[in-house]
Formats: structure tokens, sequence, C-alpha cells
């Protein structure tokens, strides 16, 4: 393959301006797997550059695991990042917490001698990557000069394997991947390391399997990364402008459902007493970017947020203003979100356990009591359309056709309300796929445009 451009020396650059929803961003390299997750929204205008800048933390993280010894311990963890407060202060204080400031907890995988314990790093935005880095990478990662040595290869839509993996196209996993862990889409995109290792990058940095021209598309990083998130000032404009008041696109027919109960799944390996520790601080802490309830490997239910009703809660870019400026305010009233803990990703053996099949349908009963019937969907049927979006429940992990039978058991009646079932979550959720709000109950596949915008 032809040597690609040279990336530019402002790496990463994105217009992140206006509160986003949950965002899962994989980074690897040699033996550094991080997943960045953001549960919730971020609204602090200096986080965004902070995660996605040209000295942010992928960035960083992206240079510093190019700098480690090939010896060096492996590294896996998961890196939730929270922004801001709401009302409450933290430790009882009357002090606010500054704007820009973060928490990262840090989580690592069952089987871990750390498994249990959750590190955290509480400080500036803008400082956030040169503390992971030390902390975890043990390296220095502020000086991400060396990714302009780098190509990037995006693999073209049309050239994605059926099952959404991508995993016979590319013959190997992204560097960075937006959107569902462990799968590969037009979100996605590829390090190509220099033809000739200089001094800055150790010998024996392997260089990838060849690319095939026809299936990858030659872009800098910069544009990689603005093709995630493309309307950050946009959404700052419209923010204004959207109230929960505004007509429904679709008014539901008379007695129809109005409400839609989406399972989500949290797409990272991690100890239920991690996730409920971090989970707590979150609360505790009165961060605005809260998850939903989460349910744990064994049922019980995790809460992060007491209120069903609050509309900031956003677990869908459907309901985020960035990624659908024209319908966030519509579907924020309408989405009931629930995430289950489990590693969920294409690549992951990880299924929900049979407690968390029991324990779905009890939290629909609690969130019924207040809605009544509602459809019973998933985050990839609510945001199938919209560029770098969500795919989970991975398809092959969950069944929607098991859920169904423990709704039933549960004596919930599923006559008069949509449920997805186990063969239209498998259907395929491209960005070439219409975006429907209502979601299509048809689940047709649609081509056109992404109606977000």
């Amino acid at each position: 393959m032809t040597k690609l451009t040279a990336v530019t020396a402002s790496l990463l650059v994105a217009s992140v301006g206006a509160a986003f929803a949950d965002d899962h961003v994989e980074v690897r390299y040699g033996n550094v797997y991080v997943n960045i997750y953001v549960p919730g929204t971020i609204e602090d205008e200096g986080v965004g550059p902070a995660i996605y800048g040209s000295t942010g933390l992928i960035a960083g993280i992206l240079a510093g695991a190019i700098k480690r010894p090939p010896a060096a311990e492996a590294i896996n963890v998961t890196l939730m990042i929270t922004s801001g407060v709401a009302e409450e202060t933290r430790d009882g204080s009357d002090e606010p917490v500054e704007a820009n400031q973060v928490v990262a907890s840090v989580l690592r995988p069952p089987g871990h001698p750390l498994a249990d314990q959750v590190v955290t790093i509480d400080a500036s935005a803008d400082s956030i990557a040169a503390q992971f880095c030390d902390l975890i990478l043990d390296t220095d990662c502020e000086n991400t000069e060396v990714l302009n040595d780098f190509g990037v290869a995006v693999p073209r839509e049309d050239a994605l394997a059926s099952d959404d993996s991508g995993a016979e196209v590319t013959g190997r996993l992204p560097n960075v991947n937006f959107g569902s862990p462990g799968s590969v889409s037009d979100s996605s995109y590829f390090l190509i390391p220099p033809a000739k290792v200089d001094g800055t990058l150790a010998d024996d940095v392997p260089l990838p399997e060849q690319f095939d021209d026809s299936l990858f598309n030659r872009v800098t990083i910069q544009e990689a990364i603005n093709n995630r998130v493309d309307a950050g000032a946009a959404g700052d404009a419209n923010q204004s402008e959207i109230t929960l008041d505004e007509p429904e696109a679709e008014p539901p027919v008379l007695g129809d459902p109005k409400h839609w109960f989406v399972v989500h799944c949290t797409a990272f390996s991690a100890t239920d007493a991690a996730v409920a520790k971090a989970v707590a601080r979150i609360r505790a802490e009165g961060r605005k970017n809260k998850a939903y309830s989460w349910l744990d490997s064994t049922g019980k239910e995790l809460k992060a947020v007491s209120d069903l009703k609050d509309p900031r809660e956003l677990a869908t870019r459907t309901e985020s203003t960035p990624y659908c400026p024209s319908i966030a305010g519509q579907a924020k009233p309408r989405y009931i979100n629930l995430e289950v803990h489990y590693a969920c990703s294409d690549q992951s053996n990880a299924a929900p356990t049979s407690a968390q099949y029991r324990a779905i349908p009890q939290f629909y009963k609690r969130a019924a009591a207040e809605y009544g019937p509602m459809h019973v969907t998933s985050h990839r049927h609510v945001d199938r359309g919209i560029k770098g979006a969500h795919s989970d429940p991975a398809p092959r992990t969950f069944s929607f056709d098991r859920l169904k039978s423990e709704f039933i058991a549960a004596g919930i009646s599923v006559e008069n309300v949509f449920f997805l079932s186990s063969a239209q979550q498998a259907l395929p959720a491209w960005t070439e796929h219409k975006h429907f709000f209502p979601p299509d109950r048809n689940v047709a596949l649609h081509k056109g445009p992404d109606d977000c915008r």
C-alpha cells in the first residue's frame, strides 16, 4: 500500500462544546488497551478537547503506548470519566467543584490482582492525560508529535463485513475505535507506522498487514476525529432552541405507548465490586453525567439516578444535542435506559447472567409504574444510522427472545407493545441506514440520510 501522507501536527482536534451522550472509545497499541467510557453526558466545554484534543487523552495514550518498551507490562483498563457537578457539592463542602474538573476511575478486568480496587484521578481535564500516563502507563505521554509520522486508514462502510465486526477486511482490530467496543465501523481507524522506524520508536515495532486500498479511505487523524463529532458548535446553537415541549415527530396512535424501554450493556470488563464503587462515587458527588441504573452480574441494581424523569440522564445519541440537534429535545423524555453490566463486545465471549435476564423485567416494572406500558428495544435499534453510534448489546451476546420470555414469566404483558426480536437486533446498524425517531418498528433498514442533522 502506498505510504499515507503524514498526519498533521494538530492531532485529534474536535469541536466538542455541547453535552454529548455516553461514549466509548477504544485505544490500543501493542500490549496497551484502554477503554475510555463516559457514562451519561459531559457539558463542560474544556473537557471535550482534553479528551479528543491535540494533546488530549486519546492522543496521549497512543503516544505513551508507542514509547513504551515492547517488554513492558501489558495494560488492560477501563477509564470511566465524569465531569462537573449538579446541585450537590463534594464532601459536604460549600465550595463547588471548579469547572473543567474531572474524575477518572480506573477499573481493571476480573482476574487482575487489583480487580476490586478503583484508582481515581481527580484533576483538571487538561492534566488528565499526563496523570493517567504517569500512573498507569508509567511513561510520558505529553509529547504527541510521535504520531505525526503515522498514517491513518479508515475502513469504507461498503467494505465492512456483514456481521458488523469488520474483521474479515481488516485482519486486526483498530488502534482507535469510536462506538461499540470490539467492533469495526467507519468510526474506527488504524495507525500505519512509518515504513522506516526512527530513533523515537523501538526497532522491533511490527508493521501491520498490508491494507487493500479498495477497502480503506486515507485520512488524517484530525479528519478521523472530526467525523465523530462534527457539530459541536452547531449543537451549542441548537441547544437553546430545543425544549421538552416541542411537537413530537410521530404522535403515537391511540393506545400506543409513548415511551421506549432501552436495554444497553456497559461493554467493558470489570468486577461488580469495582463498578459499584465507581458508580457510588458518581452518585455521591452529584456528577451531571451519571449513568442510568445498572444491573451487576447478580442482578442487583446499582442506582446512579434517583429520578427516572430527569432529562439530563442521556444514554443514547438520539437524545444528545450534538448528534441529533433537531430531535434530541423530543427524544429525552421518551427513552428509559437500563445498563446491563457485562463485556458485550463482538470480540468477547461474555454474556448476561440468568440473574440479569430476570432482573431486567423487574426494573421495567419500576419504570412502568410511572410511565405505563413501554416498547422494549436496544441501544442499537434506537441509534441505528447515526455515525459512530453504539450497537449494543452485541447481537451474539444477548437474546431479546429470551428476554421476552422472562417478561412473560414475570407477568408483564407484551401483547400491545413492540418488543424487539433477536433477529431484528442482529440486523446491521450502519451509517448508510436511515435513522428513525421514534425507532422504526419494522426495522426495515431503509437507506437514507441521517435525520439527526
